[in-house]
């Protein structure tokens, strides 16, 4: 992600939260903790484009930006969300006003552009990817020379059929070792987490065939790209409804992940042309049940968001069921996939649906 689109992702990530509160009680304490947040974002982001600035504050750093000509309603919006920043770690009963801070953090949501037209290393690569935390149950299926890896999100709890996947992978038995190596050289796997001792147990108890169980926090689309190219040599053989392209929730994954890599251009990708990275990259072959379903479906909810004047996306988040409003109306969704981009950019996916729908629904909307 470039420095430019992360500083906008934080922005618009503290004007949600902002939105939040205000429909709600709030307090000076929150008001201060979002000024805080965005007047940080712009001192980092601004340190870290131009070395020359890496032992400025925010008040020099701001004179800079005004001696570049970056336009005053800009850096006079930065230098207020600087003194509010200011006040609320030194006063002892700061005071914010709360329609100045969301106006002040629309203009400087607006004003990003202004300001990468003059400091050219906002558009280069942060070089940090995000991170996701999962649980992952492994059986193994000796017969078959098959082990199974089962992956949950980090809330995975007991008792264990609570849980839903968030992806499915079969790989061949003698790979999972490998597999452990290669993720732990961009991210953290941990054999038998201390973390999921009490849910491992209750895996073991109601199987036999269960192995491990492990933990990896890191790149999520590295992992599964990992995970696609160790699938076990007879996936593509397996009978409908085995491989992982036919279970619902892991191509919804991929799709999700595929759609936003792909997003940023003056027009969203073709169905077509998901479906072949959906084979590519997260090994979903295009003649499986929801492949299809899943690139068609994310291509309208791109095509629908484009329309409301959104490109580049960010995510996919994962939307607890229990939340029920938005902080920022969405400007596109999906009811079969569960899916859904507001207008700041973000493709939600539902964490955890009441039905998995069948293919042929997606293929009759």
């Amino acid at each position: 992600m470039r420095r430019v689109d992360d500083l906008g992702q934080q922005l618009r990530t503290a004007r949600a939260e902002l939105e939040s509160l205000l429909v709600a009680e709030y307090t000076d304490v929150q008001l201060g903790a979002i000024a805080r947040d965005v007047a940080a974002a712009w001192e980092r982001t601004l340190k870290a484009a131009e070395p020359m600035w890496s032992n400025k504050h925010l008040a020099p750093l701001i004179a800079e930006l005004v001696g570049l000509q970056v336009p005053p309603t800009v850096t006079d919006a930065l230098d207020r969300m600087r003194l509010a920043a200011n006040a609320d770690k030194h006063d002892s009963t700061p005071r914010h006003d709360s329609e100045q801070l969301m106006a002040d953090i629309e203009t400087l949501v607006r004003g990003i552009s202004d300001v990468a037209g003059v400091v050219p290393d906002l558009a280069v690569d942060t070089g940090s990817a995000p991170r996701r935390r999962v649980f992952i149950a492994i059986y193994d299926y000796e017969t078959h020379g098959e082990s199974e890896l089962h992956i949950f999100p980090s809330n995975a709890t007991v008792p264990r059929f609570y849980n839903r996947e968030m992806d499915t992978v079969q790989i061949d038995m003698l790979a999972i070792d490998q597999i452990a190596a290669d993720a732990a050289t961009f991210g953290l796997w941990e054999w038998d987490p201390p973390a999921y001792a009490t849910l491992t147990e209750q895996y073991r108890r109601e199987s036999s065939q269960i192995y491990k169980s492990a933990s990896f926090v890191g790149d999520y689309r590295e992992l599964i790209r990992l995970l696609a190219r160790s699938q076990h040599a007879h996936a593509d053989g397996l009978l409908p409804g085995l491989h992982r392209a036919d279970q619902w929730v892991s191509a919804r994954t991929a799709a999700a992940m595929a759609t936003v890599d792909s997003s940023g251009g003056a027009t969203p990708p073709t169905w077509q042309s998901l479906a072949l990275r959906l084979e590519a990259e997260f090994g979903l072959p295009r003649d499986r049940r929801w492949t299809t379903p899943a690139a068609e479906a994310f291509t309208a909810l791109a095509q629908a968001a484009a329309a409301a004047g959104v490109y580049r996306l960010y995510g996919p988040l994962w939307r607890h069921p229990h939340v029920t409003e938005w902080a920022r109306p969405p400007v596109a969704g999906d009811e079969t996939f569960a899916a859904a981009i507001t207008a700041d950019g973000c493709l939600w996916i539902a964490e955890l649906p009441g039905r998995l729908p069948e293919s042929d629904e997606a293929r009759s909307r």
